[in-house]
């Protein structure tokens, strides 16, 4: 596809259109979101495109269903019965659908953002403690738990709650959360080398004995 005036591929167009047919095979936006993180609005205006649109037919076909009920004649034409009921309803859905789709992608902001920089913070602790000379160890379990921590304080307790009670009509739409809040606050290794603290194992290297003072002490002094 032709960028704009020539200048390159408009990746934001074909974001939208890849949204746009990807809802139309029925595909969700949580997914849609997934598959293209970096051109969420993009991403949004196609996916709201195809529900709009989908919408628009159905409520046209409620009105022509109700004239083509109203000329069959009976009394059932007159009975009282809403003819735009179920493209309301539709158009309800979506909005909830919508509403719950931006609580979710909120939740990978978090999540993402919570991961990447517990993981550089991580790479930079091990960076120095390679230079201070000392052991530096981390497993899973203690990575995943400073990951909770740290992303305490980006999603709130009302977010997940909001998060939550968005699936109550329309469901979670195959939405599997795996980072939950955590109870502590991310700070990393603390404590003087040689010392064992939650979060990582620091522990002192042995000793050089060319690095002992009473060995150099009896080793000739400069200028002796």
């Amino acid at each position: 596809m032709g960028g704009k005036g020539g200048g390159g591929t408009d990746w934001q167009t074909v974001a939208g259109t890849n949204a746009y047919n990807a809802a139309s095979q029925g595909q969700s936006w949580d997914a849609i979101a997934a598959n293209q993180p970096k051109y969420l609005e993009a991403s949004r205006m196609g996916y709201d495109k195809w529900m709009e649109e989908q919408a628009a037919g159905s409520q046209y076909e409620m009105m022509m269903a109700s004239m083509m009920k109203g000329m069959g004649g009976g009394g059932e034409s007159g009975g009282g019965e809403d003819p735009y009921a179920a493209a309301r309803e539709e158009a309800r859905i979506s909005d909830l659908t919508g509403k719950r789709d931006a609580f979710i992608g909120g939740y990978f902001d978090a999540a993402n953002q919570a991961s990447n920089y517990v993981t550089e913070k991580i790479s930079g602790e091990k960076a120095n403690a390679a230079l201070m000379g000392v052991d530096y160890t981390m497993n899973d379990e203690l990575k995943n738990e400073r990951i909770s921590n740290y992303f305490s304080t980006l999603w709130s307790e009302g977010n997940q709650q909001e998060m939550e009670g968005s699936f109550g009509e329309i469901g979670s739409g195959g939405f599997e959360q795996t980072i939950w809040r955590g109870e502590g606050v991310e700070s990393g290794p603390t404590g003087e080398v040689g010392e064992e603290k939650a979060g990582g194992a620091i522990k002192a290297k042995k000793k050089n004995l060319m690095d002992d003072e009473d060995a150099l002490g009896n080793s000739t002094a400069l200028g002796a």
